[in-house]
């Protein structure tokens, strides 16, 4: 059980947190729009989001370290943390090949960036060490705990008949303990911490800009 009080829940409770799993867009993905169902087409244009946010961090995470002005970065350094782009490629080029011809106008081009998605890829490029370590944590511990939900979702989505390999969110599996821990465990005065929480703030405030992007140009 964690602490009311430690970091990671108190990233959990921000109220942006709770606003972005709110929007329209998430609730659909989340099967909590009644019989307004998600498409195969909304999954691959979420990752295809992933694609430039995911490289972003993992670079800007091997500029930082190499810099060893911080030792904070190192609960990253490691998989199943590392080269996790990789991951959602690898799952996009699959359930491509699960959308059908009627579904392909819905599909946006594998190098296609919503404006939300490119503002986070300048974040991270642009990020000093604590604001990666947020990039990092916010993101890792959103694929350790509801990522595990929107991967059996997503399968739930495709169908039985398209077994979904999951990669990217199998990485993330049975990490949600460790990785908490590891994160409230990191040696941050009350200042990091307080600054660490208000920089996540606008992050998933970009997560929100992101889903009311992708909810517009839904079949338009």
């Amino acid at each position: 059980m964690m602490a009311a009080d430690s970091l990671v829940n108190r990233l959990h409770i921000n109220p942006k947190h709770e606003l972005a799993s709110n929007t329209p867009f998430m609730l659909r993905m989340l099967f909590k729009k009644e019989d307004d169902l998600p498409e195969k087409t909304d999954i691959v244009n979420l990752f295809i989001q992933y694609i430039p946010l995911y490289k972003a961090m993992e670079t800007r995470l091997e500029e930082l370290t190499k810099q060893g002005t911080v030792n904070y970065l190192d609960i990253f350094c490691k998989e199943p943390w590392l080269n996790r782009s990789c991951l959602v490629e690898q799952d996009i080029s699959e359930m491509i090949n699960y959308v059908s011809d009627e579904e392909q106008h819905n599909l946006l081009p594998i190098n296609y960036t919503f404006p939300a998605t490119k503002a986070m890829a300048r974040a991270v490029e642009q990020a000093d060490p604590m604001h990666l370590l947020t990039y990092l944590a916010v993101r890792s511990l959103a694929d350790c705990y509801g990522g595990q939900a929107l991967g059996r979702l997503n399968q739930k989505a495709f169908g039985e008949e398209y077994p979904l390999s999951a990669r990217f969110y199998k990485s993330a599996s049975r990490q949600a303990r460790s990785l908490g821990e590891e994160v409230n465990n990191l040696s941050l005065s009350k200042e990091e911490e307080q600054k660490l929480l208000q920089i996540s703030d606008d992050f998933f405030q970009m997560h929100i800009d992101l889903f009311e992007e992708m909810e517009a140009k839904r079949h338009h």
